[in-house]
């Protein structure tokens, strides 16, 4: 700031203030300052060339000898921030932090065992899960159920512990109550590296909605990534950053080829499989298998194992299984099928909004227009409808109807996050549509789906009978337009299955020309009575 002096003190030798005056009343540390450098700038009468000199001086020679006039202006300058001796280790680690640097140290050295990388977060999230460590916040980030238990106090600190990852993150929380991993990326450290010393949240993909059970076994602790470390060095001659990759697996164990001899100054890093996607084959993957089998849970499958594989370590299929209806969940599927869905629905937005200003501006009469109003309300209606409907991410199996064991499965291989579920042999067959009675009927061997529909009271006259389909139990769809002779050897001749849904359309292109049938007739109509008008005319 700019401060006032005092004017000469006649009691005192007519001295004035000095650097230590003005330090006392600016609150500067002089701890905090550098002691080889202090600038003042002030005025020089008594040389004609310039009206202003710069004199420097160490700071203890300024404290005591450098007295200050009317104008000058002090520069001072803090102490350097680098550290003449330290190593910075950061990441997933034990105890992130500044060490001191030894001669010959080396990453070894800093990290001599596999438990310097478990992360302080994981053992209070592992005392949380039961309730005896940590607040409600606490546990609330290891087991997500919790959240909706929370005080407005104990929602803010969670929000706060979740800010800490990213600020999307406590977005996410605070708008749909559920957290979703946002990795943090930024550059940050000489080599541009993210801050990652941070807490493993609890996680969901793609707004997917992982159950808390699922989540905490995810997430108590963060699956090391052994291949890759890195050094970041300065090159001091350069003034560039050096990266220096490792395999920390093996630097760990003393091979002198990773084993990288410290320097100060270096930063280490440590990754997380979250932070660099690293190879499906060396990814700790967990698959969740339910419904009828010996052993329903979670279970952790090793590369290339198989929906078979599986099945047997969750103790077989039980006497009620259902193979043939086995519905697979998969997360990259998922996350296509949402895409695809969104882009289709986006284009026939568009094809529905040029439509409509082309029937409208082509209306011949006020009725017409409001007939294509109504219709594209009525097309938008349902494009919403649509929107609300979302994938489930099924992968449908190539399992026969008569399936009854494990060996019976395809050797389809199983992806981190897949979701299993066997159902129970089902006991009706569901008829929809454009049909006399719409319901669920009982499973009846041997039944055809003609003899279904025929259950709902056939086929109504509206329906168009040559595309019925049927949406089978393991996901697939027949439909009858696969064959040209659907009532003798095509769908509706083939023997309904346990938890077939038939349905049975309406023959919309039918109404489209019953109303052009209309539209006909009143132009012919019309084109009568200016005949007609003409011949009395004429008469």
């Amino acid at each position: 700031a700019i401060f006032e002096m005092k004017p000469p003190d006649v009691a005192n030798s007519g001295t004035q203030e000095g650097l230590s005056e003005l330090l006392a009343l600016s609150g500067v540390a002089p701890a905090l300052l550098r002691s080889d450098l202090v600038l003042i700038e002030g005025f020089n009468p008594k040389t004609g060339r310039a009206s202003r000199a710069v004199r420097r001086y160490a700071l203890d020679k300024a404290i005591q000898d450098a007295h200050l006039k009317d104008g000058d202006v002090v520069t001072l300058f803090t102490t350097r921030r680098e550290f003449d001796n330290a190593i910075t280790l950061r990441g997933n680690v034990a105890d992130p932090g500044r060490y001191p640097h030894i001669n010959g140290m080396t990453v070894a050295d800093l990290l001599p065992s596999p438990m310097a990388l478990v992360q302080s977060d994981y053992h209070r999230r592992k005392n949380a899960l039961v309730g005896f460590d940590g607040n409600k916040a606490d546990r609330a980030f290891a087991d997500p159920r919790l959240q909706e238990h929370l005080s407005l106090e104990e929602q803010a600190e969670y929000l706060k512990r979740i800010e800490r990852l990213s600020p999307s993150s406590a977005k996410s929380v605070n708008d749909a109550k559920q957290p979703i991993w946002m990795p943090e990326r930024g550059p940050t450290g000489l080599g541009g590296l993210s801050s990652i010393n941070r807490p493993m949240p609890p996680a969901s993909s793609s707004g997917e909605k992982l159950d808390a059970l699922e989540d905490s076994m995810r997430n108590l602790l963060a699956q090391i990534n052994w291949d890759y470390a890195v050094v970041e060095r300065l090159d001091v001659q350069e003034l560039k950053p050096v990266l220096l990759p490792f395999n920390l697996r093996k630097a760990m164990a003393r091979d002198a080829k990773h084993n990288i001899v410290l320097q100060p100054g270096d930063v280490l890093t440590v990754f997380s499989t979250r932070d660099t996607n690293i190879p499906k084959s060396r990814r700790v993957a967990l698959v969740k298998v339910t419904g009828e089998v010996g052993a329903p849970g979670y279970y952790q499958i090793a590369p290339g194992e198989t929906l078979r594989d599986v099945l047997v370590k969750a103790g077989g299929l039980t006497e009620n299984a259902f193979p043939f209806g086995t519905h697979l969940a998969r997360r990259s599927i998922l996350r296509m099928q949402e895409e695809q869905f969104n882009k289709a629905l986006d284009q026939a937005e568009r094809l529905l909004l040029a439509s409509s200003n082309k029937n409208s501006a082509s209306a011949l009469n006020p009725a017409e227009a409001a007939n294509v109003q109504a219709q594209s309300a009525a097309q938008r209606a349902y494009l919403e409808r649509l929107r609300n409907v979302k994938p489930d991410g099924r992968v449908v199996l190539a399992v026969k109807p008569s399936a009854q064991s494990e060996s019976d499965f395809p050797p389809v291989v199983l992806e981190d996050g897949d979701s299993i579920l066997v159902p129970s042999v089902p006991g009706q067959v569901a008829v929809f549509g454009s049909v006399y009675t719409q319901g669920a009927f009982a499973f009846q061997p041997g039944k055809t789906v003609f003899d279904f529909v025929n259950m709902a009271g056939g086929a109504a006259k509206s329906s168009d009978k040559s595309s019925i389909f049927v949406l089978r139990a393991n996901g697939a769809v027949d439909s009858a337009q696969q064959s040209k002779l659907p009532f003798v050897s095509g769908l509706l001749g083939e023997r309904a299955l346990p938890g077939d849904a038939i349905y049975v359309p309406e023959d919309f292109e039918r109404v489209s020309f019953m109303k052009g049938l209309l539209d006909i007739s009143q132009i012919f109509y019309q084109v009568g009575l200016g005949a007609a008008a003409v011949k009395a005319i004429q008469d």
